[in-house]
Formats: C-alpha cells, sequence, structure tokens
C-alpha cells in the first residue's frame, strides 16, 4: 500500500509519508519476535495472564509492513504527531504488558514513548503509566525493503502494574519527545479491525480520526 504524505495539521489523520523510510537508521535495534509474545486466546484463570485488549489477530502475521499511522517528535521532518487507541476491559484487571509494533523510520531511535492514559471525556486524558526511551527495529532493511512481520516492541509494567476498572474506558499512547527528530511507523493490523484512533498535533490537542483500519495493538495482564 502507497500511503500518502503526512500534510499540514489540519490533516493529522493520514499515514505516514514512506519517503522517510528512505532516511531510516541501520543500527541492529532490540526487538522482540513475535514467535515469543504473550497473546493467549483461551480464557485465563484467575490471576494467570489474559489478553485484556488486541487487535492481533495472528501470532505469525501481526500488522502490515508498508502500512500504519504516523508517530513523530518535535523536531520531525514531518509535523509532530502523536497517536492512541481506546479499550474498555471487561473485568476489573491489571494491565502488566503491551505488544505494539513501532518501526522506526527515520531519527532518534530512543525518541519514542509509551503511555497508559485515562479517558477524558472521549479522549486521551491524564497519564496513569508511562515507558520511555524504547526501541523501535527499522522500517526498512539495508536493502530498502519493507520489514516483514514480525518484529514489536513490548513493555513491561513494574511493581503492581497499572489497575483497570471494567466497563472503563483506558487509551494507550504512542509518542514522539518534543526535542526528538524520530519519525515512526505505528503498523496497521492485519486483524481488519476498525476504530476511531486518537490523533495530537504540535499544539498539544487530541482529536479523533475517522473510522479506520486499527494499528496493531496487544494488552496484557492478570485478572483478579
Amino acid at each position: 500500500m502507497i500511503l500518502a504524505p503526512l500534510a499540514p495539521l489540519a490533516r493529522l489523520a493520514v499515514l505516514l509519508p514512506l519517503a522517510l523510510a528512505a532516511a531510516a537508521a541501520c543500527a541492529q535495534p532490540v526487538v522482540r519476535r513475535i514467535a515469543a509474545h504473550p497473546a493467549a486466546q483461551a480464557p485465563a484463570a484467575a490471576g494467570a495472564p489474559a489478553t485484556l485488549y488486541s487487535t492481533i489477530s495472528s501470532p505469525v502475521d501481526m500488522y502490515l509492513p508498508d502500512s500504519g499511522l504516523a508517530v513523530s517528535g518535535g523536531h520531525s521532518a514531518a509535523s509532530q504527531q502523536a497517536i492512541a487507541l481506546s479499550f474498555t476491559p471487561a473485568a476489573d484487571a491489571t494491565l502488566t504488558r503491551l505488544v505494539l509494533p513501532l518501526a522506526l523510520a527515520a531519527g532518534d531511535r530512543l525518541g519514542l514513548a509509551v503511555s497508559v492514559r485515562a479517558d477524558a471525556g472521549g479522549l486521551p486524558g491524564a497519564e496513569l503509566a508511562s515507558w520511555t526511551g524504547l526501541t523501535p527495529f527499522d522500517l526498512k532493511t539495508r536493502e530498502g525493503e519493507f520489514q516483514r512481520c514480525c518484529s514489536y516492541v513490548q513493555v513491561a509494567a513494574t511493581d503492581a502494574g497499572v489497575p483497570l476498572k471494567a466497563g472503563a474506558t483506558y487509551w494507550i499512547a504512542a509518542t514522539g519527545a518534543d526535542d526528538s527528530d524520530v519519525a515512526a511507523v505505528w503498523q496497521t493490523s492485519t486483524s481488519g479491525k476498525t476504530g476511531r484512533p486518537a490523533v495530537r498535533g504540535s499544539d498539544g490537542t487530541w482529536t479523533l480520526m475517522d473510522a479506520t483500519v486499527l494499528p496493531a495493538l496487544g494488552v496484557y495482564g492478570p485478572l483478579p
């Protein structure tokens, strides 16, 4: 899929310009392979890890390598942009792990952050937990081809994890630092699941995008 160029803030709900991929860093990142990712299809026993939310349909076919939503820092060649996905747990739970494919197209490899946020009137609100200095994998190979599925970024909550309440809405946000030139792609899920991600530009305001196929995301943790 050839994606549209990233336009001014009035059109933030667009996909990353893949022309940026030509400048992708070639260092070997520390990434997790999907063969080891913790998604579980069977219902979990009390206290055991459970899938709290997921747009990942297959452990060997997580995302489209040439499609996704832009996540960029304040000094990137494109306008700064953050993306967030919402989910509502069906039961009280504790978030202990996130899996999402964040691919570096250009710039600072350590300029990305992922956070768990409360809901504020249908948009991302207060930050409940965050992880910085993540290590994305390269969007393209040294030969200029898109990296095939599947690599991903995995973050694990420390201490007791992030408590979640049944029926409450939460957001998982991927952001680029204000002082970073990072340009990354949160890659599109192969599940075909659609929804309305939230997008935030350099003005700091979250808005809802039009309905689209969602990026790949897995949210995991034990049930009471």
